[in-house]
């Protein structure tokens, strides 16, 4: 429990309970780190926003590997899923053993924070809501949050351990404070992205009914954590080799350049003041991204992607796979569920589908923080389930084709509403507002009935797969009719020819 002692706050991440959760009989309720492993298998899922899971998720694996030593291959890992156990008491003797390292206020070895930091004035002092992407601090309202100004405002431990954690992975570039380290004073100039916020990249879990089997099912082996980068980078967690200085080589390619080290990044120097209310913030070390710069010209970086990220191909240039305006995750499921492997150069989706078998299906959770430069815009979290066909090469490629189905008829769709637009009014500029409500009408539809692509998947290789095509395409012609219909009236003489001439460009 959070406690006060002779006017210093203590808290231990990994035996005080931060993190929310719902229970398997469906009731919130606030874990430690420790209870998460130990009675996981009495609790449904996570109960945060989507940045706070990834960052979670990351944290969680990062304990595993690093209580386990492993799981080395495949046949550890199994070893792992058939009793829950296991990884239950690893994770509880080096928590234990690794106490000290997990206390929020520790004196030397604070838990992602830096001891030793020291403010250049007083205003090198922030308030600590500037951990939260969704909270004012200062001027700087959000919009359900205008209480930036208010110094009255406290913020409980637990959320800033929860913030605490989730702006080591998701902090954008931006203009941070001038503080001193050591001997060297670091200025208050622009911090390079954290790893998990480049691109505004979809993030993507395997979910299943409990926590603890949650967690187990996105461990990848370190067979496959060096086939995707590289043998001698799996690395430790950062409160295992604590930098003592932007000069320690050693500390700064643990946690930049492993696999183990970059889970809990440490993307920004922060220090909390003794009430937990202010904190000091400084650039850290540099991340290399999926994509670095030499001489002006991009180049792929050092580290492939992260676990939990999908690249995919396009006319022989690789890219990160984000989020993108207008366009809902289902239609990249295709690209996230391609398996990683070192004949397709890594290309496709997060690690942890290396552990699914052929016939096996699941549920994916897809997250994703929107920024533009360093404003967050808005979070992303949706759940598929996924059927094994839907993994398979034939289920990819026909998903594949019926989402590109969908696109064209869409464009079409735009073009109509268009021809409509031009003869409705003539010699006025376009209105382009009609068209994009045809759109989102259209894309509401579609979405809402996606159990029907889905069935027809599930039915290839059967005799009900050219049935079930059918159904799907005739619904999304019905889809891309009754949209148009919704924005083209046909009230007047003129609306009506124009209606006619717009129906041309479906040709359904």
């Amino acid at each position: 429990m959070v406690s006060i002692i002779d006017r210093i706050i203590i808290m231990n991440v990994a035996f005080d309970p931060w993190v929310p959760v719902v229970m398997l009989d469906g009731k919130p309720k606030m874990v430690s780190l420790h209870d998460a492993f130990v009675y996981g298998h009495l609790i449904s899922d996570l109960s945060v926003r989507p940045q706070e899971r990834v960052a979670l998720m990351r944290l969680l694996i990062c304990i595993s590997h690093a209580a386990l030593r492993g799981p080395k291959d495949y046949d550890a890992w199994l070893e792992l899923k058939k009793s829950s156990n296991i990884l239950a008491d690893a994770t509880s003797f080096y928590l234990d053993a690794w106490r000290d390292s997990f206390e929020l206020f520790h004196d030397t070895k604070p838990w992602l924070q830096i001891a030793g930091l020291k403010p250049v004035n007083n205003d090198s002092w922030t308030a600590v809501s500037k951990l939260f992407f969704y909270m004012a601090t200062g001027n700087n309202s959000t919009l359900f949050d205008h209480d930036g100004a208010n110094k009255n405002r406290k913020i409980s431990l637990e959320d800033i351990a929860l913030g605490l954690l989730t702006f080591q992975c998701f902090s954008p570039g931006g203009m941070l404070s001038s503080v001193i380290w050591g001997n060297s004073k670091i200025d208050h100039m622009g911090g390079n992205d954290a790893p998990c916020c480049p691109a505004s990249m979809l993030h993507a879990f395997i979910r299943r009914s409990n926590l603890i089997d949650t967690i187990i099912s996105n461990i990848p082996s370190f067979d496959d954590v060096n086939d995707s980068y590289g043998p001698n980078n799996l690395g430790k967690p950062i409160w295992e080799m604590v930098p003592k200085s932007l000069t320690d080589s050693l500390a700064e390619t643990n946690a930049t350049k492993t696999y183990i080290g970059r889970l809990v990044p440490l993307s920004r120097l922060l220090l909390l003041k003794e009430d937990g209310q202010f904190l000091l913030y400084a650039k850290s070390f540099v991340y290399p991204g999926f994509y670095g710069a030499i001489n002006g010209k991009k180049v792929h970086s050092f580290f492939t992607q992260e676990p939990s990220a999908t690249i995919i191909e396009n006319k022989k240039e690789r890219y990160l796979l984000g989020s993108k305006p207008g366009k809902a995750i289902w239609r990249e499921l295709a690209a996230i569920l391609v398996k990683r492997s070192k004949t397709n150069n890594n290309l496709g989706g997060p690690l942890s589908l290396l552990s699914l078998s052929d016939d096996e299906d699941c549920d994916i959770i897809i997250c994703a923080l929107v920024r533009h430069k360093a404003s967050i815009e808005d979070t992303i979290e949706s759940v598929y389930h996924i059927p094994s066909k839907l993994r398979s090469d034939k289920g990819q490629n026909t998903y594949q084709s019926e989402v590109k189905f969908s696109e064209d008829l869409s464009e079409k769709l735009g073009f109509a509403i268009e021809e409509y637009r031009k003869n409705v009014c003539k010699g006025s500029s376009f209105d382009y507002r009609e068209k994009l409500n045809g759109l989102v009408q259209y894309w509401t539809l579609v979405e809402e009935n996606l159990h029907i692509l889905i069935n027809y998947i599930n039915a290839i290789g059967t005799d009900n797969a050219i049935p079930m095509q059918e159904e799907w395409q005739k619904f999304l012609k019905k889809s891309v009719k009754d949209s148009y219909d919704f924005v083209c009236s046909r009230k007047t003489p003129r609306q009506i020819k124009a209606y006619f001439s717009g129906l041309k460009k479906l040709s359904l």
